[in-house]
């Protein structure tokens, strides 16, 4: 996708939610929850523990 063609995708669309949620299932990504707040999951930890 071109950035002019970006500039005029209607993000608020079905297919985009759609979409959305299928790179939220391919990559595993979720949204913080109180349980990640309490067990200290940062970006910092979790890099550090990547690169072992």
């Amino acid at each position: 996708m071109t950035a002019f063609e970006l500039a005029f995708y209607d993000f608020a669309s079905c297919a985009a939610k759609r979409q959305r949620s299928e790179l939220r299932d391919l990559t595993g990504w979720h949204e913080c929850t109180k349980i990640d707040l309490h067990t200290g999951m940062t970006m910092d930890s979790l890099a550090s523990y990547h690169q072992t």
